[in-house]
């Protein structure tokens, strides 16, 4: 690294300076939304355990009480011996025609069958009374609005969870493109590598727009419709964005790139994800003769929404540690205690945890 400080690298001088935060600035706050709401759906089906715990805890038969029951409309109080008798003059009249006759009428089995719809009935109306009388406390609604919402937002999240993994994903996409920061061997420097990097992403992102909208067609006109209208349209329409980005870049290169180029680096500066995109494109187009394959490989990913968008979260966090001064915080206060090295890794270890 040279010590003038007016002097940059030929790398810097191609990506701008300082100009490549600029997307990141741009997409700052929706990654940020959308990781935030991962924590939030996440944690709701833990929070909306415990809340069902404790008010089972604090409530007797808190299930019974989470809604307004009915008021049961069964008789707790039959009259057996009627029952009895008409049910006999029943069976009498059905041994009349043999065709209809059902054999003996067994009394002491319909007297105990009645005596138990009784019972239930009985205890039907007592936690209908129970319910209508604990439902009438202002805390116990409260708690219960508060308990539902959760339950609520933990059934939306178990849905949303797949939306989050696509939006991230995709524009983290569209992020690494406007900043020209897809991992390659070597960054794109000259108008030859940027034409490199930009044929090989177009091409790419053709396939997977054509794989998205033959899945979409595939499911639309099947006999079982596997992925909902919205899930497509998001495949195609992020895909889409990363076609035209990559087509508009093919046509007119960065100012800031420098004339000319040598194959052979260019040939380094194609993003590797271009690679898998044209070698998997080539073997489902050319060999399987299934052009939707490539996405519905894609689609693997969002069966484990919650593990990737973990990952993503470990990096979130491991990209505050290193933007804040929380890791020097910790070493000013492990360093009065003057711990042994492996007593300080474990520390750090488990506080780099938390987060």
């Amino acid at each position: 690294m040279s010590d003038d400080p007016n002097k940059t690298t030929l790398a810097e001088s191609a990506h701008g300076g300082a100009q490549p935060a600029t997307p990141k600035r741009i997409i700052t706050i929706p990654v940020a939304i959308l990781l935030l709401l991962t924590i939030v759906f996440s944690t709701s089906a833990y929070v909306h355990a415990q809340l069902l715990h404790l008010g089972g805890q604090v409530w007797h038969q808190y299930n019974f009480l989470r809604v307004d029951m009915p008021k049961p409309t069964c008789d707790a109080h039959p009259d057996v011996a009627a029952e009895v008798a008409a049910a006999k003059a029943k069976s009498a009249q059905e041994a009349a025609d043999s065709l209809f006759s059902s054999g003996p009428l067994n009394v002491e089995a319909l007297r105990e069958s009645i005596q138990r719809r009784a019972h239930s009935c009985e205890l039907s109306q007592q936690r209908y009374e129970y319910n209508h009388k604990e439902r009438q406390s202002p805390v116990l609604r409260s708690y219960v609005a508060v308990e539902l919402g959760v339950g609520w937002l933990n059934n939306m999240g178990q849905t949303a969870m797949v939306y989050l993994l696509m939006l991230v994903v995709l524009i983290g996409g569209i992020a690494a493109k406007m900043a020209d920061e897809h991992i390659c061997l070597r960054p794109p420097v000259s108008r030859l590598d940027y034409r490199f990097s930009d044929g090989a992403q177009l091409l790419a992102n053709l396939v997977m727009l054509a794989g998205s909208i033959g899945w979409w067609y595939h499911d639309t006109h099947g006999a079982h419709q596997l992925q909902s209208l919205p899930l497509h349209l998001i495949w195609i329409v992020g895909f889409l964005i990363l076609t035209v980005m990559c087509a508009r870049q093919f046509l007119r290169p960065p100012a800031s790139a420098v004339p000319g180029g040598n194959p052979a680096r260019a040939f380094l500066s194609t993003p590797l994800y271009t690679w898998l995109a044209g070698i998997g494109g080539l073997y489902f187009v050319l060999g399987e003769h299934y052009v939707a394959e490539m996405i519905v490989q894609v689609l693997r990913m969002i069966q484990f929404s919650d593990l990737y968008l973990a990952v993503a979260l470990y990096i979130w966090a491991g990209v505050l540690l290193k933007y804040t001064n929380l890791t020097e915080v910790v070493f000013d206060i492990l360093r009065p205690w003057k711990l042994a090295p492996e007593l300080i890794t474990i520390a750090i270890v488990l506080i780099a945890a938390v987060p």
